[in-house]
């Protein structure tokens, strides 16, 4: 009876996927939110999994969480008081950051920097100094340590960062550091650059680091409580973190570098969205994960999702190798206002899980897309979380009433506007991650999930012409569907300036046999088998002379001169790709060596469906009137219920089509069939 769970946390809803070993059973589950402490709904998650699938909480096998607690406190910047070490002269190095502004921002002259999270008094220097071959030319000052330690104990830091010049390098200062705040500061978080970002750029290196420590009290208390309240319920499994790089990391692992789970939630479904992309043989996605507060987009090519070495969230950049995820406040609870001009706007500002949106019935009074997209129709009273929630259609539109007295619409206007608005900010994030990288998003399937994300995708996909949208089965719980089928991930950085040439191969060589060697104890610290790991290997590179580089994949084994040719033609390939040009010929430089090593998980079987000759009709539960263009016409439109529609299905516009933990709705003129996995795929044009 060995039981694997799921369970992702998002802003309105808790989503959980079980599946049973002995007969392969799966069970997905929504409970509500509850930002003010996470774990209740996670352990309210796992009791409604066990009692569905019958089960005590010793027979759990397998655990993974999706957590938004790291994101949530760093976009509220409600984290740890954190304190900076930094070397002498460099303290304002975090605060000057770089003229980067983020694509919202691009044109908004009234534009301000961030508001440090450690401010300028929390930021204290000592003398000490490595050169940038990694030889300590300064020693530590052990005194001005103290004193620091001291003075920032005294400021009632919870959390100290520590960054040293070049210390990715050569550490020992760092260290010795370390072990002087631990003396005059015992229980205090310490994050140490070396061990969170060991890469050069001091700048990159700093922010990363004070993000760390921000958030390392946060996680620790929230796993702990986590870990307590599941020994409490009887279940015995460790507890997995989803790692933002799109893998499993133990409870240990994501204490020891709380900042990999930035994006934990968000990884998962894309996770989810390569596992059943090579199950149905669709290598090209882009996926649409929207929820309650936003929308995570992502794009997969040759069944691969893109990864990134740097983000940017609530203005701190983060290094960490993760999934290259776009994410925008557009979601089902995102409020739709009028601005001081009198236009219409959709979000960022989100209703969240309490009171959420108006027809939730919590006291929420701010108009929704959830609430214009029940004005229009899309959405069910009845139906919403398999008919255990009733929506209120009437505080819906006297929600929408209000702001449509405001903007001086009918409210019909009103809500397509507000659904129309909210596409704008979706289809932007598309183009962002396809069109402006080069890449034309006909060309892709558009993947969509979330409690929202299927009611948008046909309008969506329609506007970029992208030619078919897929929707997997549980959709609203598609992202804790990827937590079962991500395997165990640990990933480590090394920098080292080389040249790319045949008598450089032993030096890189060492390096990745240093790095997978890391890897290797860590998971052995874990108490898995050497056996089990298996190593990817990538390195950045550029041209001599450039200041950023590009992620090129490096084959796994003894490398052999003939590859160094094999690796600077594929160099030449990614910069084209993603600059539009490249320079045969050029001498290349690798700069960043990076390891990941995987241990691979026990992951549910994708069910089948059985063909039938069936239409359909035994799946129409009923009719309503629904509003595609604003126009105040509305079309009496079917309703479906997908739990009774078999494969081979056709269906053909408009059609909504009800499920507990979504909706799907099918455009007019637009076709779609269920395949044999149970997804609905729906041909949107040619």
């Amino acid at each position: 009876m060995r039981v694997h769970i799921g369970i992702d946390t998002g802003g309105t809803f808790t989503d959980v996927i079980a599946f049973r070993e002995a007969d392969g059973r799966i069970v997905a589950l929504k409970v509500p939110s509850t930002p003010q402490n996470p774990a209740e709904a996670f352990i309210a998650g796992v009791r409604a999994a066990l009692e569905e699938l019958g089960v005590s909480p010793g027979d759990v096998a397998f655990l993974a969480h999706g957590t938004t607690v790291a994101t949530n406190a760093l976009l509220e910047g409600k984290g740890a008081r954190t304190g900076l070490i930094t070397t002498e002269g460099f303290r304002d190095v975090y605060e000057i950051r770089r003229l980067n502004r983020s694509f919202e921002d691009l044109y908004n002259i009234f534009w301000t920097k961030p508001t440090p999270l450690v401010p300028r008094y929390l930021r204290k220097e000592v003398r000490e100094r490595v050169n940038v071959d990694g030889v300590a030319v300064v020693s530590l000052d052990a005194d001005g340590v103290r004193d620091a330690a001291a003075a920032l104990g005294e400021e009632g830091v919870e959390s100290v960062a520590v960054c040293f010049l070049h210390s990715y390098l050569n550490p020992e200062h760092e260290r010795q550091a370390a072990a002087i705040i631990r003396e005059v500061l015992p229980g205090v978080s310490i994050s140490l650059s070396h061990e969170v970002n060991p890469e050069y750029r001091e700048y990159e290196r700093t922010s990363t680091t004070i993000v760390n420590a921000f958030v390392a009290p946060i996680i620790e208390r929230y796993l702990a409580d986590l870990e307590r309240r599941l020994a409490e319920t009887g279940v015995s499994a460790a507890l997995h973190v989803m790692h933002s790089g799109g893998a499993a990391q133990t409870g240990r692992a994501a204490r020891s570098r709380p900042i990999t789970t930035i994006l934990s939630g968000p990884a998962a479904g894309v996770i989810g969205a390569e596992a059943l992309g090579r199950e149905i043989g669709v290598s090209d996605l882009i996926t649409l994960d929207m929820g309650g507060t936003s929308t995570d987009v992502a794009l997969l090519r040759q069944g691969k999702p893109t990864l990134a070495s740097e983000s940017e969230l609530a203005g701190e950049v983060i290094r960490a190798a993760m999934l290259d995820i776009t994410t925008i406040g557009a979601g089902g609870g995102s409020i739709a206002w009028a601005d001081e001009g009198g236009r219409l706007k959709v979000g960022p500002q989100s209703a969240g899980a309490d009171p959420g949106p108006a027809c939730y019935g919590r006291g929420g009074t701010q108009p929704t897309v959830t609430d214009a997209n029940l004005v229009l129709g899309y959405l069910g009273t009845d139906a919403f979380l398999g008919g255990r929630m009733r929506l209120d259609r009437a505080a819906a539109e006297a929600a929408v009433d209000r702001l449509a007295a405001e903007l001086g619409l009918s409210r019909l206007e009103t809500a397509h506007g507000i659904f129309r608005i909210a596409n704008a900010n979706m289809l932007r994030a598309i183009r962002l991650v396809s069109v402006e990288r080069g890449l034309d998003p006909r060309r892709f399937a558009l993947l969509a999930f979330g409690g929202a994300g299927p009611v948008h995708a046909a309008a969506l996909a329609a506007e970029l012409d992208i030619p078919r949208v897929i929707v997997p089965r549980n959709p609203g719980n598609f992202s804790a569907f990827g937590l079962l089928v991500a395997d165990l991930s640990r990933d480590a950085v090394r920098t080292q300036l080389t040249p790319l040439r045949p008598e450089a191969l032993d030096g890189i060589r060492q390096v990745y046999v240093d790095l997978e060697a890391q890897l290797t104890e860590q998971f052995v610290a874990d108490g898995f088998d050497p056996g089990q790991v298996v190593f990817r290997r990538s390195v950045d590179a550029r041209y001599v002379g450039q200041a950023y580089e590009v992620n090129v994949t490096v084959p796994v084994g003894l490398l052999a001169p003939s590859d160094v040719g094999a690796l600077e033609e594929a160099f030449h390939a990614a910069h084209a790709e993603r600059y539009g040009h490249s320079a045969p010929g050029e001498p290349v430089e690798l700069v960043n060596f990076r390891a990941i090593a995987t241990v691979p998980t026990a992951k549910p079987a994708f069910p089948r469906l059985e063909r039938t000759d069936s239409d359909g009709a035994a799946a129409r539960i009923g009719e309503r009137p629904a509003w595609f263009d604003g126009s105040g016409d509305p079309v009496l439109t079917p309703v479906l219920d997908r739990d009774q529609l078999d494969a081979g299905v056709v269906l053909t516009g408009p059609a909504i089509i009800e499920e507990p933990g979504a909706t799907t709705v099918l455009l007019p003129g637009q076709r779609a069939e269920v395949d044999d996995l149970g997804n609905i795929v729906i041909a949107v044009g040619a």
